[in-house]
């Protein structure tokens, strides 16, 4: 069976199995999945902080949700960002890091539901930010990739229109490949959902097969774990 093959094969069996919900009926997102111990969650931070680094992410530790706050405004001061986009968190209360924010004169763009007429104002509001933050539903140890749900108040143009991103995960919900987590999101939210999976800075060869960054989405990617 060639490699390919044996990806299909891993989702196909991740899908049939029970999945862990990760969002409620609403939409909201769930905080379900169970807590590992702490040695072992300890080894998958680890391996999620070596294997992002080798794709060009840069891991800027685990930290509790005060200085995860602190962090986002330390990065903010370093890329001498004006603007910054700030989407709902799922474990982490994101109002917290938007306050901070704002009170270091820095404009937060907080996306919402809007009318179809106001969409492309706020798409346009977060392609002119410099920084987009936001909270992955999940990350992938064995690859570095953050696995996002988007909804109306986490939409996927945040990963994709600012260059910079930095995108934190709860501890527990760092899980070891992508089989598991695509098991606990669960193919419901797969089709209801776009689902952004992130490895790294966005990256291309299709020109001249040469790597360029940039491209497509964030020329660079911080990350971060809540303990």
């Amino acid at each position: 069976m060639g490699a390919f093959h044996k990806i299909i094969a891993n989702v196909k069996s991740a899908l049939e199995r029970k999945p862990a919900p990760a969002l409620a009926h609403d939409g909201a997102h769930l905080a379900s999945t169970p807590i590992s111990n702490a040695a072992r969650r300890a080894e998958l931070i680890a391996q999620f902080s070596r294997e992002l680094e080798r794709v060009g992410g840069k891991f800027l530790g685990d930290h509790s949700e005060t200085a995860l706050k602190d962090q986002a405004i330390e990065l903010a001061r370093r890329i001498n960002a004006k603007s910054v986009v700030v989407g709902d968190g799922l474990t982490v209360e994101a109002k917290a890091i938007r306050k901070a924010l704002s009170h270091n004169k820095i404009t937060v763009i907080e996306p919402a539901r809007v009318h179809d007429e106001e969409r492309a104002t706020l798409r346009e509001q977060i392609a002119q930010s410099d920084l987009g933050i936001l909270e992955a539903d999940y990350a992938i140890a064995s690859t570095g990739t953050f696995c996002i749900v988007a909804d109306t108040r986490r939409p996927s143009s945040i990963t994709i229109l600012p260059p910079v991103n930095f995108i934190y995960v709860a501890a527990d919900r760092i899980m070891p490949t992508m089989a598991e987590v695509i098991s606990a999101v669960g193919p419901d939210n797969f089709a209801r959902h776009r689902v952004a999976l992130v490895t790294g800075p966005s990256r291309t060869a299709d020109i001249e097969k040469m790597i360029v960054i940039g491209v497509h989405g964030p020329k660079e990617l911080f990350a971060a774990v809540v303990a």
